[in-house]
């Protein structure tokens, strides 16, 4: 029996004849630390984060660690008093330590032996262990801009985050220059602009539609950029607004959660 959750998602305006660009690309500046000035070598914290987009264990330490020596011989990240399959990774800081694809909302143990050594050849002066529960994954779609401008010849389309759906449904529709410049202009909280874009697409011309296969991986939030180079609406100059809702089906096997 295949069961169907709907989710709507906000808009994503979209100016033909221009190229993709990102909202926000400044970059933050890396400050580099002198690890020789901090005396002692222990671990930070240890729980769950994300590392590319997976649901991660975490174990932070206060100094960089040798890289000659094993990881899971002594790190153990354990659920049910069973050991879980797969491996620790160390990234470039050598202080953070991720062990990606956990199962949401379980309950795992992380155990650092004593034997973990530093840069230094210092060891931890004693054992650390803690325990986590990894949050439930909702399935979900978003814009992964708040706008983008899209060009049919030089830009890939349009560029969306998506988490264990197998299908997007996307709408678009072309505005006015007098819609897009009122729904710009008019300030608003996000119960208000989620209204505003609702009595917006209301009003404007729904020009086309089509399904994308996401191909997503399961538990996994993953950047997707949806084809529009061959939507000949969208080569015409002017203003349309993308609006979109996302489904995925549970049938079997087809279950991405």
């Amino acid at each position: 029996m295949k069961k169907i959750i709907n989710a709507c998602l906000l808009s994503c305006s979209l100016i033909a004849g221009f190229s993709s660009f990102n909202l926000a690309a400044n970059q933050t500046e890396q400050v580099e630390t002198d690890y020789n000035q901090i005396e002692d070598f222990f671990v930070v914290g240890a729980g769950f984060r994300e590392y590319q987009g997976k649901p991660s264990a975490w174990v932070g330490l206060s100094k960089p660690i040798k890289q000659s020596q094993s990881l899971n011989l002594n790190i153990d990240l354990t659920s049910n008093d069973q050991l879980v399959d797969g491996g620790w990774i160390l990234d470039e800081a050598k202080t953070n330590l991720y062990f990606p694809g956990l199962m949401p909302e379980q309950t795992y143990q992380i155990k650092v032996r004593k034997n973990l050594t530093s840069f230094a050849d210092e060891k931890l002066p004693e054992a650390f262990q803690s325990s986590f529960t990894t949050p439930r994954i909702q399935p979900s779609a978003s814009f992964l801009h708040s706008g983008s401008i899209l060009n049919p010849t030089f830009s890939e389309g349009l560029p969306i985050v998506v988490v264990n759906l197998d299908y997007v449904d996307v709408e678009f529709y072309r505005l006015s220059q007098e819609q897009y410049r009122s729904f710009l202009t008019q300030k608003s909280t996000s119960e208000q602009y989620a209204y505003r874009l609702t009595k917006t697409i209301e009003q404007a011309e729904l020009v086309y539609s089509r399904k994308y296969q996401t191909k997503a991986d399961k538990n996994q939030k993953q950047q997707l950029v949806l084809a529009t180079q061959d939507i000949k609406p969208l080569k015409e100059p002017g203003l349309h607004g993308g609006y979109a809702w996302a489904w995925r089906i549970w049938q079997g096997a087809n279950s991405l959660v």
